[in-house]
């Protein structure tokens, strides 16, 4: 049997490099910015629109990012992501009120849109279409290792040397990152050219399931700090390290896992695992907080970058950017919808009636995909698009 191709060319070694340094400081200013809000005099309800309006920006950017990535330079809107970040950190450094930091939040999620959605797009195409499982899995655990050291990272700097030190930081690291993105090889363009698209319908059904999980997963990000604080975790910032420990592990060996199994091989045991975690968040106190965040972190693992994979399967080359993008519209758009519905679902009910309800979604939508027999059709290494998807 042939020993598959290499995965770390040079090419996608220096994708890698900058999707790293991207998410180095997109996470690095994750948990300090909010604090600085509050600094400026920031409601509670302006304190979450930092969020929601980040997400919004994200996903009406996705719509022209995606149109974009297929019909231009995929390597020149990666750098303009880049480029924007640092345009938002620096005037996060100089802003002295709150609307102008919010109005900075809807610009930087725009560069969130260009930035996330070509580094994927490349990661596909700078990897061999056999082992593109494992590259989408590899481009998010530079996510995920950020978010395991830049937030309590941007946190000490604040502290020691003042938020605009923090800013001046991060503008420095997204500036790296548009110089090693200027390196990134560009592909070839497709030899059949499809029409671009603003939303790629092909990927209706992965974006559902998506969305499903990351309902899930934005209830956990936006409420777990104050339900860990309510049981007893001491630290609640501990939740966070331990979810991205599950990550990191999930995302280590499930890409390989779907290019030699399939997809589902990932996504149905991701599913299942998200499900229980969000059921043991729900029930556990204290410590045991944190192998619920693992197991959680497991399931997202697994089951988060197969599932844009499979969104890359089903389309042709020339329509990869605006799948990937489209899959971003319902990634931002569930991570949102769970963060609003978990805090009105625990305003009425608790907290943990909050993530027991929303834990219910990937539980579904596994029990959907078992049930229409989805799984056993892509349970062979998905080597083709469905006829379907190709037309």
């Amino acid at each position: 049997m042939a020993s598959p191709a290499r995965l770390f060319t040079r090419g996608f070694t220096l994708v890698w490099t900058a999707s790293l340094l991207y998410n180095a400081g997109f996470q690095l200013i994750g948990a300090a910015l909010p604090l600085y809000a509050v600094s400026l005099g920031a409601t509670d309800g302006q304190v979450g629109l930092l969020i929601g309006l980040f997400a919004l920006a994200a996903m009406a950017g996705r719509t022209v990012v995606g149109w974009q990535l297929d019909r231009g330079s995929k390597r020149l809107v990666l750098v303009a992501g880049n480029l924007i970040f640092v345009a938002s950190a620096l005037g996060y450094a100089a802003v002295t009120a709150v609307a102008p930091l919010l109005a900075l939040r809807v610009l930087n999620g725009a560069g969130h849109a260009a930035g996330q959605a070509a580094n994927q797009t490349l990661a596909t195409e700078t990897a061999p279409p056999e082992r593109r499982g494992e590259a989408l899995a590899m481009q998010l655990l530079t996510l995920s290792l950020s978010l395991a050291t830049m937030p309590a990272l941007g946190v000490a700097i604040a502290s020691a040397f003042g938020f605009p030190a923090l800013f001046l930081v991060t503008a420095g690291l997204s500036l790296l990152a548009a110089l090693v993105a200027l390196l990134c090889p560009e592909p070839p363009p497709p030899v059949v050219r499809s029409p671009a698209q603003f939303f790629n319908v092909a990927v209706i059904r992965p974006g559902l399931i998506l969305l499903a999980l990351m309902i899930a997963f934005g209830a956990v990000v936006g409420l777990a700090a104050v339900h860990a604080a309510r049981v007893g975790l001491v630290n609640p910032g501990l939740f966070f390290l331990a979810y991205a420990g599950g990550l990191i592990v999930a995302q280590s060996f499930g890409g390989r896992l779907s290019d030699r199994r399939g997809r589902a091989a990932a996504i149905l045991p991701g599913l299942a695992l998200a499900a229980l975690g969000m059921a043991a968040i729900a029930l556990a106190r204290a410590w045991w907080l944190l192998p619920a965040a693992a197991l959680f972190g497991l399931g997202v693992g697994l089951a988060q970058s197969s599932l844009i994979a499979l969104a890359a399967d089903y389309v042709p080359p020339a329509r990869r950017g605006s799948a990937i993008a489209t899959s971003g519209i319902f990634l931002e758009g569930g991570i949102s919808a769970g963060a609003t519905a978990g805090g009105l679902i625990g305003q009425a009910a608790g907290l943990p009636a909050a993530f027991l309800a929303l834990g219910l979604l990937p539980a579904l939508a596994l029990v959907a995909l078992v049930a229409t027999g989805w799984g056993r059709r892509t349970l062979s290494p998905p080597t083709l698009v469905e006829p379907a998807a190709a037309r």
